[in-house]
């Protein structure tokens, strides 16, 4: 029986060995492959960087995928028509429809651009900078770190909340016609002195070819009347509504640091109050054991009905307004 258990104990360890040795060459293999990837972009860059000194090259535009200056205007309407006073948008390049739409509602005072670029020696000249930004995620997390707390200290005086979001999410309050009165019934039941982060849960909306025909098709969010029956886990995807008076700092999905101990950690909104719509053109590499799930096991979405006559009326008028249509 020792012998048998000594054989075992070899075998396991031989085993997790080879083990070990094999992830060492997949890693070798990825580290060199990553790295040979590396040189051949700062040599690319470079090469690009010194032919504009020298004047053989001009600054080459970012290359938008596809034109989001009408989408743009339906999210920032469906933002105003939920109680939103204000938007603040960090900007490094955008298209020049994209400017216009962002200068109009600069102009109503219902909206702040900041400019912005990267810190200290990353680049920003905007094609090398979109590139930078794609390869290196986790260093694009750490970036978006400042405009996020930006945004919380120059709302810090003049809002008791901040919610930050992409142009693809919104949040939908399913028994309040607007925040302000669904933040007055959360805070019925949790004093706002006491609330760091209100966070709600999320639905993905892919693109789907079962769209509601009755919308015209610039409509891209009321078209697409189709979510994911599954709803995120709430550690998952969730996006807050951050009391400005009560955290030192923020992440984009919640408050990193509290201001004293004495208030709450991050609160879960049920669903039955709100939940956040994400518009994903597909699904995130985060979830992707579950994407085909995500993707095929959908449900017809009335979250947003109730409001579908105003949003359309307002964004029409704004693009007539801005000669889109």
């Amino acid at each position: 029986m020792c012998i048998s258990m000594i054989f075992f104990v070899i075998a396991i360890d031989y085993r997790k060995r080879k083990m070990i040795e094999l992830e060492d060459e997949k890693r070798k293999q990825y580290v060199k492959s990553d790295f040979l990837d590396d040189v051949d972009y700062a040599l690319e860059t470079m090469k690009y960087m010194h032919d504009m000194q020298r004047g053989k090259a001009e600054i080459r535009n970012v290359v938008e995928k596809e034109d989001v200056s009408i989408r743009l205007v339906e999210w920032l309407e469906a933002q105003y028509l939920m109680g939103v006073s204000t938007v603040t948008t960090y900007v490094y390049t955008v298209p020049k429809r994209v400017k216009t739409v962002l200068d109009h509602y600069g102009k109503l005072g219902k909206l702040e651009q900041v400019p912005l670029t990267l810190p200290g020696h990353s680049p920003n000249l905007p094609l090398v900078r979109s590139q930078y930004i794609a390869r290196n995620r986790q260093q694009k997390r750490r970036h978006e770190l400042i405009p996020y707390n930006d945004c919380l200290y120059r709302h810090i005086s003049t809002h008791r909340y901040i919610l930050i979001l992409d142009i693809d999410e919104l949040i939908v309050p399913m028994e309040h016609n607007n925040y302000f009165d669904l933040l007055k019934t959360i805070e019925q039941d949790t004093p706002s002195d006491r609330i760091t982060s209100l966070s709600f849960p999320n639905v993905f909306k892919f693109p789907s070819k079962l769209v509601n025909q009755s919308i015209p098709e610039h409509l891209y969010m009321l078209r697409n009347s189709h979510r994911s029956r599954k709803t995120s886990d709430r550690r998952n995807y969730g996006k807050s509504m951050t009391s400005t008076a009560n955290v030192a700092t923020v992440f984009n999905h919640f408050a990193l640091h509290r201001l004293t101990p004495n208030v709450t950690g991050t609160i879960y909104v049920p669903e039955r109050l709100g939940v956040k719509l994400h518009y994903k053109g597909t699904c995130p590499i985060e979830s992707r054991n579950e994407c085909d799930e995500l993707q095929t096991d959908t449900v017809l979405d009335h979250s947003i009905d109730r409001f579908a006559d105003e949003l359309e009326r307002r964004v029409n008028q704004t693009l007539s307004e801005l000669r889109f249509l």
